[in-house]
């Protein structure tokens, strides 16, 4: 692309992206040019922005701005523009890692070496700017068993396998790069992901035909991913770079099923040429098909997995003894627990036996905010990856660790509290009749597993009725008619969808017994501190350790274990900190409201949760505290009904409110 070109397309982007009218002289500034030479590109540029979708206007003395007539048309060239020109940093705020990624691109499918003044110039970055990146590039590479190799006078080269070279194509291929091939020459990166897209569209397809008709599961996530790196193996393998494992790696793939549906991959792809590739290729399939794979609780594990399954078995009861000895309970309860952790914890083994790892594959389904909503999850998940990383001497990456996180939380919600059926009574101003017809919807909708009473009375009879014989009333009088303590709620003949929902929520959810818990954990009820300052997050963590540690050596282990895990405990401004219970002699429970929000790391928080619970080996104690948690991060007005109301009797009705999603099983 010409420097005009550029220049018209930077003009453009500018204007497209502010969300203010932007004047010839600000323009000129940002590019770094004269106002003649805008005002000379302007032309351009409204032919640019006409050919898609769009009106560059001006206002004398004012500025530009867009009008748009084609959003879908304009929303594609924009999304191009944003990705294009991400890295100029007179033009945006691009993150080091967004920075570190482009650098990679433009080195890793060079065969000779590259200069770093050549991709500085590219990037728009000046040179001392680079050699920050490069250390940030360098930490990527790390995690994919690669490093770069420098030669004075030469440049900068990537070393490592093919196979790593090809996982780490993947990765800086999918991050929102592929959507930038329209307008802007390809970098040989790409070159590597081109396709004829009918051709393209048939590979994929062919490929989940044989997926669909195997055995195999594998999130649709990684099936565009896995068709993805099937382009990447046909171009590679076509320009002579080839992949090759040990012979103790073979042995180890291809005692999987995986081998033979890779096998079958191959065979059905051949038709489009470019397929005809060795036993290594094979395998490099295979390693993805396994790592990836979304394996089901009720197949055949140690049948599937043979070796790796009794390894992951051993792994799985070393990972409950540290829950238990962390916790204070006992996690898997049931075979089924097992199974469940399972699916989540043999992939991450095959991961580490295939060397795979260290590196963050990220996938929209993995990194969606979801599993972040339960920190106590997210917490447990940092206890097992930290064991397997001590036992295998590796770091696994951020993406096990949701890998877990996940199958913990299910364990977790399948957890019920213990219930006392409602004894109600029912009342209509119409008659008995009509209250009965009432009576049934309730059963109709509920069932009556929920209810220990449903009895019928007439609103005068209700006064020779004990208090302590019931708990609530549902009626069709108006609510001035109403003169009792019970608590009551508005049905009439034909329920509304709201009146039964308010049922659920004001009535049938009273029967679990929460306020035990509460008893239970004995917090302090001194646990609001407002307009709370400190100068740094590691300050405050120290302030914590030496607060709540109970011996000098507790206090470095709970500032260790805080500052590994902080960035990861933020969400919605909300940081929620478990402390160990070993650690401290107490249970724990604090809300510090900040003075001013708090940038972490990029992350903005105005309160911070300390949070340490001695379960005392009961599950149903583990999964209140986890509802709390998830509640507090979810519904910021549950935080500020507790800074303001300082009542710790609320966190019932908190985890309560948090029920309402959750249909109450009796079995």
């Amino acid at each position: 692309m010409n420097v005009e070109k550029k220049r018209v397309l930077k003009i453009f982007y500018l204007i497209a992206t502010s969300s203010e009218e932007l004047s010839s002289c600000e323009l000129a500034k940002r590019i770094g040019v004269t106002e003649r030479t805008i005002k000379s590109d302007i032309k351009q540029v409204r032919d640019f922005a006409l050919d898609n979708g769009a009106v560059i206007k001006s206002r004398r003395g004012s500025g530009y701005w867009i009008e748009v007539f084609d959003s879908d048309k304009i929303q594609a060239i924009v999304e191009q523009l944003v990705i294009h020109f991400a890295y100029d940093s007179s033009l945006s705020d691009l993150s080091s890692e967004k920075r570190s990624n482009d650098i990679l691109r433009k080195i890793i499918a060079q065969d000779g070496y590259v200069k770093l003044d050549d991709i500085a110039y590219e990037l728009y970055l000046s040179r001392s700017s680079i050699k920050n990146e490069i250390k940030e590039a360098r930490k990527v590479l790390e995690s994919f068993n690669l490093g770069f190799e420098t030669k004075p006078g030469f440049g900068s080269r990537i070393k490592g396998s093919e196979f790593d070279k090809r996982l780490c194509m993947l990765m800086l291929f999918e991050i929102y790069y592929h959507k930038a091939v329209l307008m802007f020459n390809h970098t040989q990166l790409m070159n590597y992901f081109e396709c004829e897209d009918d051709v393209r569209n048939d590979i994929r397809h062919s490929f989940l035909k044989v997926l669909r008709e195997s055995s195999c599961h594998i999130m649709d996530d990684y099936t565009q991913r896995i068709a993805r790196y099937l382009i990447l193996l046909r171009n590679r393998y076509k320009a002579k770079y080839y992949i090759s494992f040990n012979p103790e790696k073979k042995v180890l793939l291809k005692s999987f099923k995986q081998y033979k549906i890779a096998c079958d991959i191959i065979d059905e792809l051949k038709k489009y040429g470019g397929y005809d590739v060795d036993e290594n290729e094979i395998l490099a399939l295979e390693v993805f098909l396994l790592i990836w794979a979304d394996i089901d609780s009720t197949s055949d594990l140690a049948g599937d997995y043979g070796e790796v399954y009794f390894e992951a078995l051993t792994q799985l009861e070393k990972i409950s003894e540290r829950i238990r000895q962390e916790y204070s309970i006992e996690f898997f309860n049931c075979e089924w627990d097992k199974k469940i952790f399972l699916t989540g914890l043999i992939p991450i083994i095959l991961k580490i036996k295939l060397n795979c790892e260290k590196n963050d594959m990220k996938s929209s389904v993995l990194f969606n905010d979801s599993v972040r909503l339960s920190p106590l999850s997210i917490k447990l998940s940092y206890s097992a990856i930290e064991l397997l990383n001590e036992q295998y001497n590796t770091k696994n990456s951020f993406a096990s660790h949701l890998i877990i996180a996940y199958r913990i939380y299910i364990i977790i919600s399948k957890v019920k509290y213990d219930y006392s059926p409602i004894r109600m009574i029912i009342c209509s101003m119409h008659g008995i009749e009509v209250a009965r017809s009432i009576k049934n919807s309730i059963i109709n909708k509920y069932s009556e597993k929920y209810f220990a009473k449903l009895d019928l009375y007439e609103l005068y009879e209700m006064r020779a009725l004990k208090y302590d014989d019931y708990d609530a009333v549902a009626l069709n009088y108006p609510y001035f008619s109403y003169k009792y303590d019970w608590t009551f709620v508005l049905i009439e003949l034909i329920p509304t969808d709201n009146q039964l929902q308010e049922l659920y929520n004001k009535v049938i959810l009273q029967g679990y017994q929460l306020k035990q818990f509460l008893e239970f954990f004995n917090f302090n009820k001194n646990f609001v501190f407002r307009d709370f300052n400190f100068e740094s997050m590691e300050s405050f963590i120290n302030l914590i350790s030496f607060k709540h540690g109970k011996e000098s050596k507790f206090i470095h282990n709970i500032e260790y274990e805080l500052n590994e895990c902080v960035i990861k405990s933020i969400y919605n401004k909300t940081c929620i900190l478990f402390i160990n219970h070993q650690y401290v002699d107490h249970n724990i429970f604090e809300i510090y409201q900040l003075n001013e929000i708090k940038n972490i790391n990029g992350e903005e928080i105005s309160h911070i949760i300390v949070l340490s619970v001695d379960f005392n080996h009961s599950i149903k104690a583990f999964k209140f505290i986890e509802q709390l948690s998830h509640q507090l991060v979810i519904d910021r007005e549950t935080i500020y009904l507790l800074t303001e109301s300082e009542k710790l009797d609320n966190i019932i009705d908190i985890v309560r409110k948090g029920l309402n999603s959750e249909m109450i099983s009796l079995v």
